[in-house]
């Protein structure tokens, strides 16, 4: 049985392979998702981290909305956050603005 890793008090890097959850981990295993955003990702067989990583925070969103989904940019930032394995509100603000760009484009935000 693997022992817990020692915590840490340096910042994560955010392209480790040990924060990253594997492609296979089910997203209600996966950080920053609520009941609400997995029935959203269920509605389009979005189950896996993989499946989040295959498609992009920016083509879900995109989907959804093409669905008639409400959809808000906090889930957005959840998907890509959980991606890295942090919390949503560490993703940095570069890393918003580019998905805020890529779902809304010049539209007003």
């Amino acid at each position: 049985m693997k022992s817990k890793p020692a915590a840490s008090s340096s910042p994560i890097d955010l392209k480790t392979p040990e924060s990253m959850p594997s492609d296979h981990v089910l997203i209600e295993h996966l950080s920053n998702l609520g009941p609400v955003s997995k029935k959203m990702l269920a509605e389009i067989d979005v189950y896996t981290a993989g499946d989040i990583r295959k498609l992009g925070p920016d083509l879900i969103y995109h989907i959804l909305k093409g669905k008639g989904t409400m959809v808000s940019m906090n889930l957005i930032y959840a998907l890509a956050a959980a991606l890295e394995g942090i919390h949503w509100t560490k993703l940095p603000p570069e890393e918003k603005q580019r998905l805020t760009l890529a779902c809304k484009g010049d539209s007003k935000i």
